[in-house]
């Protein structure tokens, strides 16, 4: 039937319309696509100004990777279209048409760059030429040419009488456009850099697209880093801009050259933080670092770079990071002369040194550190002795105390440091006739230090030095007495008991007797005493003693 209407219908649109009908069944129903492409070019060659026709024909040959053989069907339509000049809108169409298959379909550039460039020639669609000619020499590199068209469509906004129809006319926006665009072009190379830049501010004179002319001062500047005006216009369009990303990028590339400045470092680092990028952080800081130790005044004039670099590693996990930017950071304040931010940076490194898989030896020459500028500050000595176990120098830890114990006015400062080497001599060394030096030093300057008296006791005790024993608890006694320290009298006293009641049980019973002298009802001296009469004593001074004793837990009851 179809066949039979093209017969009928031989010449004009009703045989196109039914080429376009055979088609559609060849490629829908009976499956041959080959066919129906030569159908429907068939169908367009009689009525080439079927645009609709054009697109169906485009798709399936691009499908079936025949857009060359379509190119070549509508060059010969454009062929005949431009015979007559009457013709030209239509020639100028099918050109449009060509250009795009071939610039996009077959990426045949320069078959593209023709196509639009004969268009041009003919004058019927202009602008659309230009703005296509434009295109095709940014995919193609050629700067001359895409200036060259760039500028005809600036200067068609302004006199557009030589273009044809009004329809041609070219929007303020599109003239806009167009210059930044040619700014762009221009600012690519070092012969064109400065007409680039002029016009890059026309451009933005006209429409102050400020994120636009970031990216396009940002791109310029990466092939000229030092040109001044780019870096000012960058400036200007990034803080201009809104966007925080557009001035981070400006500032970065400003704190990667020799003449950054500090402040351009921290508003850098700033902003960074504030858009979650730490990393890129962390990278101004570092060149923060470089751009201060290179200042008159060093690191010690921005302390806070290597301080915020310290905690950016630690929060990371990064121990020998963390302590290497520390170290900076202490260097940076003894220059700077701020004792409490040393101290500070100081306790810092060493909790870090400290700290499983840290640097144990760092750990104990900072607390050391410490220590002598703060000797009175009993918080850090047990960890500096534990800094100093840990790298096994007994005899480094001794020598520190001793000095520190130099520094010390207040005796009780100094025997309770004693107290702390004596505990460890004896936890941590073994060393206990060390241990039992240190505590008989407590007590030459402080011979009523109870803890250093109880502990040298346990010593002696432990060791079976009885008569050291009993000769340091006779002292003590008297020394309680002396000072009328019944609590301390009865401790003692029951001590000495327990220690005499192993092989002189009588001098035992006196022990316990004139401790209840100064503590009459202390229920530990008269149950000790209470134990040790036996069978042949006086009956009536043990149930007397009985009676004491069952009336002092009585009366606790």
């Amino acid at each position: 039937l179809l066949t039979r209407r093209m017969q009928l219908d031989a010449d004009g649109l009703p045989r196109a319309r039914a080429l376009a009908d055979r088609a559609d069944l060849l490629e829908t129903l009976q499956d041959q696509p080959l066919g129906a492409l030569d159908a429907r070019l068939s169908a367009i060659d009689i009525a080439p100004e079927w645009s609709a026709q054009i697109a169906l024909a485009r798709s399936l040959a691009k499908r079936l990777d025949q857009s060359a053989r379509m190119a070549t069907a509508l060059s010969g339509l454009v062929d005949r279209a431009t015979r007559r000049k009457e013709d030209a809108p239509l020639a100028s169409e099918l050109l449009m048409q060509l250009g795009d298959i071939l610039e996009n379909d077959a990426k045949d550039l320069e078959g593209a760059a023709e196509a639009y460039g004969r268009v041009e020639t003919l004058g019927a669609r202009t602008v659309d030429a230009w703005r296509a000619l434009g295109r095709v020499a940014a995919q193609r590199g050629d700067r001359i040419e895409e200036i060259r068209v760039l500028r005809r469509l600036v200067a068609a906004g302004v006199d557009t009488s030589s273009l044809g129809r009004p329809e041609d006319d070219i929007p303020e926006s599109a003239k806009t456009d167009a210059l930044y665009r040619i700014a762009e072009v221009e600012l690519r190379s070092e012969e064109t850099l400065e007409s680039g830049l002029d016009t890059l501010v026309d451009a933005v004179a006209r429409d102050s697209d400020h994120p636009r002319t970031a990216r396009t001062t940002a791109t310029a500047s990466a092939l000229f880093p030092d040109h001044e005006g780019l870096r000012a216009l960058w400036e200007r369009a990034a803080r201009s801009s809104g966007d925080p990303s557009l001035l981070l990028a400006y500032l970065t590339h400003r704190v990667g050259r020799e003449s950054a400045a500090i402040d351009e470092v921290r508003e850098a680092v700033e902003l960074a933080t504030q858009l979650g990028q730490d990393d890129g952080a962390e990278r101004l800081l570092v060149r923060g670092a470089e751009i201060a130790k290179a200042s008159i005044d060093g690191l010690s004039g921005s302390l806070w770079i290597p301080t915020a670099l310290a905690e950016r590693r630690r929060a990371v996990g990064d121990l020998p990071g963390a302590m290497r930017w520390t170290q900076a950071a202490i260097e940076a304040s003894d220059a700077a002369g701020d004792a409490a931010k040393t101290e500070g940076l100081l306790r810092d490194l060493a909790a870090l040194a400290g700290s499983p898989g840290g640097d144990p030896q760092l750990a104990a020459s900072t607390y050391a550190r410490l220590m002598e500028a703060e000797p009175k500050d009993r918080s850090l000595w047990g960890p500096t002795a534990d800094a100093y176990a840990a790298i096994g120098d007994r005899e480094g830890y001794e020598a520190l105390v001793r000095r520190t114990l130099d520094g010390l006015i207040e005796p009780g400062d100094r025997n309770q440091l004693r107290m702390e080497l004596a505990g460890r001599l004896m936890s941590r060394y073994a060393a206990q006739e060390d241990a039992i030096s240190v505590l008989r030093e407590v007590l030459d300057e402080e011979p009523d230090h109870l803890a250093a008296s109880e502990l040298l006791a346990d010593v002696f005790e432990k060791a079976g030095r009885e008569e050291e024993l009993a000769d340091l608890l006779r002292l003590q006694l008297d020394r309680a007495r002396d000072r009328s320290d019944a609590a301390a009298v009865s401790a003692l006293s029951l001590r000495t008991g327990g220690l005499l009641a192993r092989t002189r049980r009588e001098d035992a019973m006196d022990a316990y007797r004139a401790g209840l002298d100064w503590a009459a009802e202390d229920a530990g001296l008269l149950r000790a005493l209470y134990g040790l009469y036996g069978k042949n004593d006086d009956a009536r001074d043990r149930a007397t003693l009985g009676e004491r004793l069952l009336a002092v837990e009585d009366g606790k009851a």
